[in-house]
């Protein structure tokens, strides 16, 4: 399948998911059945709205959110709290919407260029912002952007074999949300062992300068954030309240067996809990040794971005947008067999559109927590297939600078 039609599919499903969850949520349930939150949006409850971001700066106003606030965010994502809390509330969630837009209109810029700027930015309307992970994100006014956005030129200079520049923005993104650093992989599989540091020391330097500038001691402070990671858990893992617009494997599963014997979700299951990591242990495992042996930089970002975003036990929608990267390379990649690009521009739309159409026992755990890992993972054994999905074997064994190259134009060059 071409990238054209690719593209033009994509648009469809994605402003079509949107329009079809806004007329079942807004226009059935909330205007004909007069049903309440949550079954008439699609979106956390509109009386949280901007939620994340306000509650993140007040925590961080007085350089102490882990003692007093409970915070359980790196250093580098709570001193940017802090520099938004200089500021006067509504002028901070501005600034970062204005940031989020400009950012979100560039990639998509990128991505879709070569047919002219009006079709780039119809197409940046359908696709970015018509796409529920971006709308959930801005929805709440999570710092997640702060650790997408350079994880995006991340992907951009590693493409571009400008591996030193992609380490150092890789260690900032990890130093902002930390799970950016499983991407550190992609440096050990081709044993660039000092770009690998580069990443490492960029992510503990500035977590490290960031936790001085705070009040109390370096080691306080880090103990103060275990403290209020082991609470964060109590409340969201074992409570359930991280099945809420959630996508992780875990939520997924525990969802279904509370549909399965009509249990109510905040409830869990301990042994799942203990079993869980085996599970995801081997399935990371074996993701990245299918990443070590994909011959195209799409299916090694895919099947990374499964292990970052779906595998953990908790994982909010919002992180859906890092899905982006292996979407963008994934339109660029040599069109070969009809059936399997097709399921896999089906399964990216699923990704990206709201699927909140049935609820559990709980009120806001609905059916999108079970069909967000689902895609995801349908997504990654698809990448992790033997063999080149879009070429022949020569594409396959061709140097690994060319392939890169050919995936070029699906997210741009920042310098170019």
């Amino acid at each position: 399948m071409e990238k054209e039609r690719k593209v033009r599919l994509l648009a469809f499903l994605i402003t079509g998911g949107l329009l079809f969850a806004c007329l079942y949520h807004f226009g059935l349930m909330g205007g004909l059945l007069k049903k309440g939150y949550p079954q008439n949006a699609f979106l956390y409850n509109p009386d949280w709205l901007f939620s994340d971001f306000y509650e993140t700066v007040e925590i961080n106003r007085g350089r102490d959110p882990y003692t007093l606030q409970k915070s359980v965010y790196p250093p580098a994502a709570s001193m940017a709290a802090f520099a938004f809390s200089r500021l006067a509330p509504k002028t901070g969630a501005d600034i970062y919407l204005f940031v989020a837009a400009l950012f979100f209109l560039h990639i998509g810029m990128r991505a879709f260029s070569g047919g002219g700027i009006l079709p780039a930015l119809r197409r940046t309307l359908f696709i970015i912002a018509a796409s529920y992970p971006v709308l959930y994100l801005l929805d709440t006014g999570n710092f997640e952007l702060f650790a997408f956005i350079p994880f995006y030129f991340f992907a951009i200079f590693y493409v571009r074999e400008k591996y030193w520049l992609a380490a150092l923005l890789l260690g900032v993104s990890a130093a902002i949300k930390i799970t950016p650093g499983v991407f550190v992989v992609l440096f050990l599989l081709e044993r660039r062992w000092r770009e690998a540091a580069v990443c490492v020391l960029a992510a503990g330097t500035l977590t490290l300068a960031c936790a001085a500038a705070m009040r109390g001691g370096i080691w306080e402070i880090f103990a103060a954030m275990r403290a209020n990671l082991a609470d964060y858990n109590s409340q969201y893992l074992y409570k359930g309240y991280g099945l809420v617009f959630g996508n992780s494997l875990y939520g997924g599963i525990h969802s279904l067996f509370c549909f399965a014997v009509g249990r109510d979700p905040v409830r869990p299951f301990p042994w799942l809990i203990a079993a869980y990591p085996w599970l995801t242990g081997g399935l990371a495992a074996f993701f990245i040794y299918r990443a070590a042996k994909a011959a195209e930089v799409w299916r090694k970002f895919m099947l990374l971005c499964v292990v970052m975003v779906t595998l953990p036990y908790i994982s909010a929608d919002y992180r859906l947008v890092y899905f982006f990267a292996p979407l963008f390379l994934f339109l660029s990649a040599k069109p070969q067999q009809e059936g399997r690009d097709l399921v896999c521009v089906l399964l990216f739309a699923s990704l990206l559109i709201p699927k909140h159409f049935f609820y559990f026992a709980e009120p806001e755990v609905s059916s999108s927590a079970v069909l967000a890992p689902a895609a995801a993972l349908a997504l990654a054994f698809l990448a992790a297939l033997p063999g080149n999905l879009h070429g022949n074997r020569a594409s396959q064994e061709a140097p690994d600078g060319k392939r890169v190259y050919d995936t070029l134009a699906a997210i741009g060059s920042p310098t170019s």
